[in-house]
């Protein structure tokens, strides 16, 4: 298998710096890189998307939201999406229908068919991407992701994405 010393391998998006700070190195091996699809990369199964109450309630305005989650579920097997903070506060930070809130939750259960999770700071997200990958890596010996997947649009774009994952190149 590909754990260094018998630790989880965690891909985590550049721009998540507070996630990236919470990780303990001592517990996971911890890879750092630009992610097109989510925001961690726990297995070669299990994407995640993560997102703070805010920006869930941004995204849901400026209609990234699904696009994001489309991407996640079509690039792993087991895609995961984690709210973060006060699940009361979802009713309360921005002036989005009660109603629209819970159908787009029931959307992303029921037609993205992405399980939610919610987390109440980062601290806790960070404990949690660690237990899934260690379940996912060390318990139930799956494979570490050894690059960040991402969907391909052309034929050109999959020859790149080959040839770039060749030693040495």
């Amino acid at each position: 298998m590909g754990n260094p010393g018998g630790k989880p391998v965690i891909i985590v998006d550049s721009r998540e710096k507070e996630i990236l700070r919470q990780l303990d190195p001592a517990k996971a091996s911890i890879q750092e890189q630009l992610l097109e699809v989510g925001d961690a990369i726990l297995s070669e199964r299990v994407g995640v998307e993560r997102k703070r109450v805010e920006d869930f309630l941004q995204s849901i305005v400026d209609q990234r939201l699904f696009s994001q989650l489309e991407n996640l579920a079509s690039s792993f097997e087991r895609p995961l999406l984690i709210l973060e903070g006060n699940p009361e506060l979802l009713f309360l930070e921005r002036d989005i229908h009660e109603n629209t809130i819970r159908g787009v939750l029931a959307s992303i259960a029921i037609d993205y068919k992405v399980p939610i999770l919610w987390t109440a700071n980062t601290h806790e997200t960070a404990e949690q991407l660690f237990w899934i990958a260690n379940r996912e890596q060390v318990l139930e010996k799956r494979e570490p992701p050894v690059r960040a997947k991402r969907k391909a649009a052309s034929t050109r774009e999959v020859q790149e994405y080959l040839i770039a994952g060749l030693p040495g190149i």
